[in-house]
């Protein structure tokens, strides 16, 4: 289970594989779709959300 604030579909993202990601949760929650292009036109060259997202992997690596 994810606790407050994650990020589903980063290895996804960063390796461009196609993916759905259904979500379920079990108490009110604010799912945020962010569309995969704008990711990658915006963020994927921005050295701040790469970062987060290296620490937010890192999380489940470890």
């Amino acid at each position: 289970f994810y606790s407050p604030v994650q990020i589903g579909g980063e290895i996804e993202l960063l390796n461009k594989i196609e993916f759905q990601c259904n979500i379920q949760a079990i108490r009110d929650c604010i799912c945020i779709a962010v569309p995969r292009k704008i990711i990658e036109e915006k963020y994927l060259k921005d050295s701040k959300f790469l970062e987060m997202m290296y620490l937010h992997i890192r999380i489940y690596i470890t």
